[in-house]
């Protein structure tokens, strides 16, 4: 089997691939058959016009086996790759930059231990980005990933007898003008369990189509930041965040810090408390936060803000939160309360909550204000139908 040279630290495949950036990626932990290592983790996944089997082999080394070739696919296996994970631009320079550049970075880094490790953008197909975050709006990770292959099941080009754990079956993303095409699609959609986001993706396709389907996508990558949005924006369903998670994917564009609720938080627990008493998060309040980011984190803030996302993904270790997230039901409503997780122990041991017992002591004489705190960010942490931060 072939190996990638990457040291770890410049590529964690659980964290890139499950992260959200992608939707195709699944992880299997393999028994050993077939010149396995019991245990071994492994990924499987379609991206560059491939189908993919990843695993870590060493600390140095990646293996990979590219198990299916579709149409599209072009070029050399491992530069696909290689490109795939933008192994061109050194991460730990840039953790060296970021850590330098934000005290709050460091601390994180160290709370989380490895789980931060090695978290890098991919660089994603711009047509699978803009059909995946359309399925994202109002979404999660887990029910964005069923409807992402469920639309390549009924639009992408298939390729049988692949050998794998459960499925002989794989698929290329969907065809643009096969979307096109089908005047059924939004029915068909919406009996996958799509709702409304059915009829923006069949709008979609159908403008893209008219557009000049893949090339038109691809040419966004060579505008500005601004016309490459305003472009975005112009296709049904995609409003300013998730066109900023799809600048960031996909069309080169890594200072762009999309804001959704996790980035709100981590943005008012780490840099801008006065966000908790915003009602809502409106145009200038959004740019204001992406401004914020790219003061500290420069020309990759896309990049420091994904890494910082990571830890606040529930599927992931909820120890390495930024924030630390509660729920709590009521008759009328479900109240999140959130407070910054204490990076550095006091005197005494911890409590059960995670704090000192002189800690616990102070948060709840501090109960009344925390209270009124937490009605300020669910206010201003409010969704449109899109799933996005309200911007008036």
């Amino acid at each position: 089997m072939p190996f990638l040279r990457c040291h770890q630290s410049e590529l964690n495949l659980d964290v890139v691939l499950l992260n959200g950036q992608s939707f195709r990626w699944r992880k299997a932990v393999l028994g050993g058959a077939e010149r396995e290592r019991p245990g071994r983790q492994c990924f499987f996944g379609a991206a560059k016009h491939r189908f993919w089997k990843l695993w870590r082999e060493d600390e140095m080394n990646i293996g990979y086996e590219v198990m299916a070739r579709f149409a599209k696919c072009c070029g050399d296996d491992e530069n696909a790759l290689r490109n795939y994970f933008q192994l061109d631009i050194s991460l730990n320079s840039l953790y060296m930059q970021w850590k330098k550049a934000d005290e709050n970075f460091a601390k994180a880094l160290t709370l989380s231990g490895s789980l931060l490790e090695g978290v890098r953008m991919v660089a994603q197909d711009p047509t699978e980005s803009i059909f995946s975050f359309i399925c994202s709006s109002n979404n999660n990770i887990k029910r964005i990933s069923r409807m992402v292959e469920r639309l390549c099941e009924l639009y992408g080009e298939s390729l049988t007898n692949i050998v794998l754990p459960d499925q002989k079956t794989v698929y290329d993303f969907a065809d643009i003008s096969r979307m096109a095409a089908d005047e059924d699609m939004e029915s068909k959609l919406r009996a996958s369990g799509f709702g409304y986001r059915a009829a923006y993706l069949h709008q979609t396709a159908k403008k893209l189509a008219e557009l000049g389907g893949e090339s038109w996508v691809e040419e966004l990558a060579n505008k500005s930041y601004d016309e490459a949005k305003e472009g975005l924006q112009s296709l049904p369903g995609i409003g300013p965040k998730v066109a900023d998670c799809i600048c960031l994917t996909s069309l080169g564009k890594p200072a762009v810090v999309p804001v959704d609720t996790h980035v709100f938080q981590i943005t008012a627990a780490l840099y801008m408390p006065q966000l908790n008493e915003h009602k809502s998060l409106n145009k200038a309040t959004y740019n204001q936060i992406g401004d914020i980011w790219r003061q500290k984190f420069g020309d990759y803030a896309g990049w420091a803000h994904t890494v910082l996302f990571s830890a606040q993904l529930r599927h992931f270790d909820a120890k390495s939160r930024i924030v630390k997230v509660k729920e709590t039901k009521s008759k009328k409503r479900k109240v999140i309360r959130t407070e910054a997780i204490r990076r550095n122990s006091q005197n005494g041991c911890k409590a059960t909550n995670g704090f000192t017992r002189k800690e616990s002591k102070q948060l709840r004489q501090k109960k009344k204000s925390s209270n009124l705190e937490v009605k300020n960010l669910r206010k201003s942490s409010r969704l449109n139908r899109n799933g996005e931060a309200i911007v008036k």
